[in-house]
């Protein structure tokens, strides 16, 4: 069994982010939960068929080591999707646009809530 390689520390605590993407020529958003960020993106799963390469407008909050939240608002694009199962896709969303001073934050969440 090959051990999987990541060369950033990722977290499991669980955050809820809002997903927004151009369908049709009008702005739709839609909700989901990541358990999964690092930081160059999050991986969330979702009851939605996105190709690979979509570009998306991403939104969250972060705690930070003085329980202060942060909203991050960012672009990104998916640049991997697996399915579940039938209906259920998860995706790897990476981050497009992300400040330094939200980039940060996501190093500094990850630095409190990590589990190595």
């Amino acid at each position: 069994m090959d051990k999987e390689f990541r060369d950033t520390m990722r977290t499991s605590f669980i955050f809820p982010v809002r997903i927004g993407l151009q369908i049709e020529g009008e702005k739709k958003f839609f909700h989901a939960f990541s358990n999964d960020i690092s930081q160059g993106g999050i991986k969330v799963s979702i009851q939605k068929d996105l190709p690979v390469k979509e570009k998306l407008d991403l939104r969250f909050d972060l705690l930070n080591e003085d329980r202060f939240i942060n909203q991050i608002s960012t672009g990104a694009f998916i640049a991997w999707k697996n399915e579940i199962k039938k209906g259920l896709f998860e995706y790897g969303i990476s981050f497009e646009k992300l400040s330094k001073g939200d980039w940060l934050v996501v190093v500094d969440f990850i630095k409190t809530y990590c589990f190595e």
